[in-house]
């Protein structure tokens, strides 16, 4: 979808009337709020089909969708991608919408992994430090 966008992107970026991180942000937040538009949309088509049964079952269908997605792909993806824990991943989502709401939820994940390397490193540089010597024996 990204690649879809760049000639918008460059085209607006030429004519210098929006900057690129103007536009990129745009961008990444139509892709994060983009599935909850779909599918208010495609709610909305439901009832011209037939309203009440098709209209619930996709309202119901879409919640327990972007519950799983939110939940276990999402943290999974950014455990590979990132090496951070899907428990934490989980966790810093949950305080940065509580600390700043929907721009928190969204770099809470960044965050949590930039915090993750600074501990590594710190817990790697501290081990290193501290030489491992080997216990004496006692003398006879």
């Amino acid at each position: 979808m990204s690649l879809a966008l760049l000639p918008i992107v460059d085209a607006l970026d030429r004519a210098k009337r929006v900057p690129r991180g103007v536009i990129v942000l745009g961008i990444y937040l139509l892709l994060a709020v983009g599935a909850t538009l779909g599918a208010i949309v495609v709610a909305l088509a439901t009832v011209t089909v037939r309203f009440p049964v098709a209209t619930l079952v996709w309202i119901a269908f879409i919640i327990i969708w972007q519950r799983f997605e939110d939940y276990v792909v999402q943290p999974l993806v950014y455990r590979r991608a990132l090496h951070v824990n899907p428990l934490v991943t989980i966790v810093a989502v949950l305080a940065g919408a509580e600390l700043l709401g929907v721009l928190g939820a969204l770099i809470a994940i960044p965050t949590a992994a930039a915090i993750q390397i600074i501990l590594r490193g710190w817990w790697s540089s501290r081990s290193e430090e501290q030489p491992v010597t080997a216990p004496t024996a006692p003398a006879p």
